[in-house]
């Protein structure tokens, strides 16, 4: 408020957009509970290890240990670092075939299936579909449903993949899979860790994810996509 020697007064009013402001804060809080938590539990893991004694008999089960604090970390640290990246306000895109995305997901995947003695199958029509994304994030985005997949389905089971064209515009991906009766509890307060990079990664792309998750029974996942247009060389 600002008054005039004539005695008159004028009002200031300044607008501001904080969305980048909290956004910043947002990626703050992260990293500081990074940081602070989830980093500190591997390594004062593996440091406990190193401190014990080294009777022969047990150095090979602590190197196993130390083995798979180190590989927790390194994941923990390459999550965040996409985390961050997924929050950009802009992604490099790039013009690829969706079974290629597809393809790479799984295969990133398929040994921990195969350690719960689960296949999955793809099964999509050989459709020359391109989508243009940020690779990287597309194929970690669709590793974490399959990671959540297969945590929550029984053993011998099948997690089915399909890559659809449900108009000319759109591609869609659906994952589908049967959720063991004993995970109810996790399903009612979330589908597994990484559901807002999945998300914030779909809606970056312009796209949509659809869940359908019951307490038991069969799960559908689908993401839909922009559909984009290529010539393919001959």
């Amino acid at each position: 408020l600002f008054r005039s020697p004539l005695g008159g007064s004028l009002r200031l009013l300044i607008l501001m957009d904080v969305t980048e402001l909290r956004q910043s804060q947002i990626q703050r809080d992260r990293a500081l509970q990074f940081l602070s938590h989830d980093m500190r539990t591997p390594v004062a893991s593996i440091l406990s290890l190193t401190r014990r004694g080294s009777d022969p008999a047990e150095l090979e089960a602590q190197r196993h240990k130390i083995v798979h604090h180190a590989n927790a970390l390194l994941n923990m640290m390459d999550d965040f670092i996409l985390t961050i990246t997924a929050q950009q306000p802009h992604y490099s895109l790039q013009t690829v075939l969706v079974d290629e995305l597809l393809n790479d997901a799984i295969e990133k995947v398929r040994d921990l299936a195969f350690s719960k003695q689960l296949s999955i199958l793809d099964d999509s029509e050989a459709l020359p579909l391109f989508v243009k994304v940020n690779t990287r994030l597309m194929v970690r985005a669709l590793v974490n449903l399959l990671v959540n997949a297969v945590k929550f389905s029984p053993s011998q089971s099948c997690i089915t993949l399909q890559i659809q064209q449900p108009c000319e515009q759109k591609v869609s991906i659906s994952l589908k899979n049967t959720v063991a009766t004993q995970t109810d509890e996790h399903l009612l307060t979330g589908f597994g860790l990484g559901l807002d990079f999945i998300d914030t990664v779909i809606v970056k792309h312009k796209g949509q994810i659809e869940r359908h998750i019951p307490a038991h029974g069969l799960a559908n996942i689908t993401i839909t996509l922009p559909c984009e247009a290529a010539v393919l060389q001959e």
